[in-house]
């Protein structure tokens, strides 16, 4: 889910040409470009980044607030093929 503060940053970051023609941001395109260009991957991480932990822990919470007595300890994996570089 990318938020319109996103959707705006990234239009000004990548131009307009990376929106597919439902109007959304076509991520082969914009791949194509961050893919080749570790200036834009960063600008692009910079982006994305924190929306991504914020709905990671939006998730984490609504999963401890399911049950809050177990006392078994929560257990969350995320996979991030870019997180460390």
């Amino acid at each position: 889910q990318i938020s319109p503060q996103q959707f705006q940053q990234v239009l000004q970051v990548f131009s307009p040409e990376v929106l597919g023609t439902n109007g959304k941001v076509d991520r082969r395109i914009l791949g194509t470009k961050v893919f080749r260009d570790p200036t834009l991957m960063k600008r692009l991480c910079d982006i994305s980044w924190p929306r991504i932990m914020e709905l990671f822990q939006q998730r984490i919470d609504r999963l401890v607030a399911e049950d809050p007595e177990n006392p078994n300890p929560l257990f969350v994996v995320m996979e991030a093929a870019i997180l460390i570089e």
